[in-house]
């Protein structure tokens, strides 16, 4: 199978492997979805590469949220600019796709409210700002809705662990956690008209 960027065979079963005649990519995505619904992220993302990449090589159409799910494959195992990419690619098949990945971050959002710890309300948080951050700047005529969406989780995470100011004036507030031994860091700018105009993570997921 061709590489995808962790190691296969976490998942129930093994690696799953396929022949090289490229002519069964729909079995392999029927056994992705299994897979990416259980959370083997490495197996899923090794079957749904080999997917797109036997359709292209078939010249056949694939539905796009198969690069939806690739790309979330590959923002669980953090590679978040090769996530970025392929998401970016999904959007080009279907500008639908940046809906749906929105309606997913609010659904975090809202659910955030339902939960009693504090600490799962600020989970769910990050993650509604982890997926809305995936698509700033695939479509510019949607980055004002995001950023709007960005500013409502950023009010609900409380203080921020540092800030400063960057040449332009802009407050940088920066959150700080950890998760499975690994550290997160968000960023956020806002500008003087208190408008979130830029974000950014490092090593979150």
């Amino acid at each position: 199978m061709r590489s995808f960027g962790g190691s296969t065979g976490s998942g129930p079963g093994g690696g799953i492997r396929g022949d090289q005649d490229g002519t069964y990519y729909d079995a392999e995505l029927m056994i992705a979805n299994f897979l990416y619904g259980d959370g083997y992220y490495n197996d899923a993302g090794a079957l749904l590469f080999d997917a797109i990449h036997r359709s292209k090589a078939a010249k056949a159409k694939i539905d796009p949220y198969a690069y939806v799910k690739l790309s979330v494959c590959y923002r669980k195992i953090g590679m978040h600019q090769r996530a970025k990419e392929i998401l970016k690619e999904a959007v080009k098949r279907d500008r639908g796709v940046i809906d749906a990945v929105i309606l997913t971050g609010q659904n975090h959002y809202s659910g955030a409210k339902t939960l009693e710890e504090e600490k799962d309300k600020r989970t769910a948080y990050e993650r509604a700002i982890g997926i809305y951050n995936s698509v700033v700047g695939l479509n510019q005529n949607k980055d004002a809705e995001i950023y709007y969406k960005l500013g409502l989780a950023h009010q609900k995470m409380g203080n921020p662990d540092m800030e400063t100011k960057n040449e332009k004036g802009s407050r940088i507030l920066t959150y700080k956690n950890k998760k499975f031994g690994i550290s997160c860091e968000r960023k956020f700018e806002i500008n003087e008209g208190k408008m979130i105009v830029g974000f950014s993570s490092k090593g979150c997921f």
